[in-house]
């Protein structure tokens, strides 16, 4: 006798989460490194005693490193995703219950005066220096270590042309410096980075200026790093270079870093910072052991 599909919807189903996380699963892996109680102690400050008892801080942080590491790009399809995948709900540690008009710019000219986001006024006009059509948006730095391809140290910056990056390098080197005990010798970057001011800011840091050179440029700064680019020592540092620009492709591929869902030069930072965190937990998990 062939039977026939008899759905049950008012069935009770009890599971367990721990059965849909395999032991190599990703989430498994970098969810050993968080720790959930140093998240409350941080955000507790945050809290008043009185009112309804909100969200765990810990599990919103959670469900946003999930989403970053899925790649969902948008806060309502992390809330769908979330009611449906269970390897990301025990991530988050939830138990098994329950836009803008398209506006043709082509041909005009744009400027921060022209063209002002409505619902970013922090976002300015960027482009890539390559003849391709000016964005609103921001400038991220990051500052990552060659050998694990490491991030130490990500911030945004709003955009204000070349120094956006270089002012926002020699941040990120000085607040490396001022937080840990450990020295920075030598910095590889790209041609953007040939810039006089920054190449004597490093020299005077003792660190030595791997940058990208140009034959454009005649103070003492920029003849150093040409002189420099004959070194073995700079030579691999600009073999490396290209580590983090993968790493950034990694982030825009896959964890949302092509398109910040936030607005607001504070919000939009930290969205950087915790896909930042997420691209290192990834790589710390394949060096670290996931606890037996």
């Amino acid at each position: 006798m062939m039977g026939t599909n008899d759905p049950q919807p008012s069935m009770f189903y009890s599971i367990n989460l721990e059965q849909f996380v395999t032991g190599d699963d990703p989430f498994r892996k970098i969810r050993s490194l968080i720790d959930t109680d140093h998240i409350r102690k941080l955000c507790r400050p945050l809290y008043s005693d009185e009112g309804r008892p909100s969200v765990p801080p810990e599990q919103l942080f959670l469900a946003l490193l999930g989403g970053y590491l899925l790649g969902v790009t948008s806060e309502r399809g992390l809330v769908r995703r979330l009611t449906s995948d269970m390897a990301l709900r025990w991530f988050v540690g939830l138990d098994q219950d329950e836009g803008n008009p398209t506006i043709d710019f082509h041909g005009e000219k744009r400027s921060n005066k022209t063209h002002v986001s409505k619902t970013d006024p922090d976002a300015k006009l960027a482009n890539k220096g390559n003849g391709s059509a000016a964005m609103v948006g921001y400038t991220v730095n990051g500052l990552m270590e060659n050998r694990n391809r490491i991030l130490l140290g990500i911030n945004v910056e709003t955009f204000r042309g070349p120094p956006s990056e270089t002012e926002g390098g020699k941040k990120l080197i000085d607040d490396f410096h001022s937080k840990h005990g450990v020295r920075i010798r030598t910095v590889g970057a790209d041609k953007g980075y040939f810039a006089g001011k920054f190449m004597r800011d490093l020299f005077r840091r003792k660190i030595k200026p791997h940058i990208a050179a140009k034959t454009i440029g005649s103070e003492k700064a920029h003849e150093r790093v040409r002189r420099m680019a004959r070194t073995k020592g700079y030579q691999l540092s600009q073999q490396a270079r290209k580590k983090i620009e993968e790493l950034w492709g990694e982030a825009k591929c896959w964890h949302g870093f092509r398109l910040f869902r936030r607005r607001g030069l504070l919000p939009v930072g930290d969205e950087a910072y915790l896909i930042g965190w997420l691209l290192n937990l990834k790589r710390l998990s394949k060096l670290i052991p996931a606890p037996a």
